[in-house]
């Protein structure tokens, strides 16, 4: 089993460097292969919005950049793990370029599901996703944007589990360790 973790912290952030650490250690423990990426220091430009991905070259980004190896790593991974400060309710700018850049794993066509207009996926298969957000205080407001964006993601990408976890900076190892387990239980990954 592989699992990609993009990580969104910024540099020195000693709370999301113990997560992932934490996730990591959980994964590779189940025997589990993990990429991870630090996107602080990658060169992942904001989606230019010119779908290109599909209709001039299907499936690539036009923009050639570090994007390109993230998307390599996602597309056999059967979870991917998006850590993030939480920002304003949602994922911080690093996170949200690597995010937005998915778009090429979605072909241009629509189906409908429950009601709601999707694109297909362009793959047969697609990773669980867990979005572990970090808030510097306890909000609940921005607990429920996270989580509501981490879902919204995941249906877009056709996710097969999904789980949305937002830890406070002021919790010890152990208690983010129970809740990351908790966290990848919910996507499936059992001990």
């Amino acid at each position: 089993m592989r699992a990609v973790v993009l990580d969104g912290a910024e540099e020195g952030d000693p709370v999301l460097r113990r997560v992932r650490g934490i996730v990591e250690a959980e994964l590779r423990g189940l025997k589990w292969e993990v990429s991870a990426f630090s996107l602080h220091g990658m060169d992942v430009a904001p989606c230019r919005g010119c779908f290109s991905c599909w209709t001039a070259t299907p499936g690539r980004c036009a923009v050639s950049d570090d994007a390109e190896i993230v998307l390599k790593a996602v597309v056999p991974s059967d979870l991917a793990v998006f850590l993030t400060p939480v920002t304003f309710g949602g994922y911080n700018a690093l996170l949200k370029n690597a995010v937005d850049r998915m778009l090429p794993l979605l072909s241009p066509f629509f189906l409908r599901r429950d009601g709601v207009f999707l694109q297909r996926s362009r793959y047969a298969r697609n990773p669980r996703l867990l979005g572990i957000g970090v808030l510097s205080a306890p909000d609940m407001e921005s607990v429920r944007v996270f989580t509501t964006q981490v879902h919204q993601n995941a249906e877009k990408l056709d996710s097969p589990a999904r789980a949305a976890l937002v830890l406070s900076s002021r919790h010890g190892s152990d208690l983010l360790a129970e809740n990351v387990r908790n966290a990848l239980t919910r996507v499936e990954i059992a001990r």
